[in-house]
C-alpha cells in the first residue's frame, strides 16, 4: 500500500475486494487456497498472470487447477504463472518432479509440447526452475543480517531447506 501509489500514480487498493486497480484498467486480485477445495472459488475465472508464494505448501492438484485458470482472450497478452517457494511442505515432491530439480541444470527451460487440434500447430508451454537462497537477497542481508543466525538455529533438515535451498533434505 505504500509503494504502488508511488510507483504507479493513480493506482488504488480496495480492501473489501482484495484488489489493486491500475489506471491502465489492469487489476491484481489477491486470494488464497487455505484448504484443498478453495481452488474451486476460482472456477470460471480467467487470469493472465498468476503468482503463488510458497507453492510447495500447495498440493500438486491445487497448483495444476490454478494453472488451468491461466488463460486469455486477448491476443496481445501471454499468460504467465510465477511461483516461489522453499523446499518442504505437502507439495515438495510434486514441485521437485515438475521442475526436474536435481535432474537438469538450474535455469534449464523445460517444454511441454501440445498439438493444436484445429490448426495442427505445435504449442509449447515452458517452465524453469531458478534457484535462490537467502544470500541472493541483498536487501534482507543488509537490513537483517541476524536472519542467517536465526536460520542456523533451526533443526538440521529445516536449516538445509531454508538456509541452503536443499531440495534433497528429507525427514524420516
Amino acid at each position: 500500500r505504500r509503494l504502488y501509489p508511488q510507483l504507479i500514480p493513480g493506482s488504488e487498493y480496495k480492501a473489501g475486494e482484495h484488489k489493486w486497480y491500475f489506471p491502465s484498467g489492469a487489476a491484481l486480485k489477491f486470494g488464497h487456497c487455505q484448504n484443498s477445495d478453495d481452488i474451486y472459488s476460482y472456477q470460471g475465472d480467467e487470469y493472465q498472470w498468476i503468482g503463488i508464494d510458497e507453492a510447495p505448501h500447495f498440493e500438486g492438484r491445487m497448483y495444476l487447477y490454478l494453472f488451468s485458470r491461466l488463460r486469455t482472450t486477448m491476443s496481445d497478452l501471454r499468460p504467465i504463472m510465477r511461483a516461489t517457494g522453499n523446499p518442504g511442505g505437502i507439495g515438495h515432491q510434486f514441485f521437485k518432479d515438475r521442475f526436474k530439480i536435481g535432474l537438469v541444470e538450474p535455469g534449464t527451460t523445460i517444454y511441454d509440447e501440445f498439438l493444436n487440434q484445429d490448426t495442427g500447430e505445435c504449442i509449447k508451454v515452458s517452465r524453469t526452475y531458478i534457484p535462490a537462497t537467502v544470500y541472493d537477497n541483498p536487501t534482507l542481508m543488509m537490513n537483517d543480517p541476524a536472519y542467517i543466525q536465526r536460520l542456523m538455529q533451526l533443526p538440521e533438515i529445516e536449516k538445509r531447506r531454508l538456509l541452503y535451498g536443499n531440495w534433497d533434505a528429507f525427514e524420516g
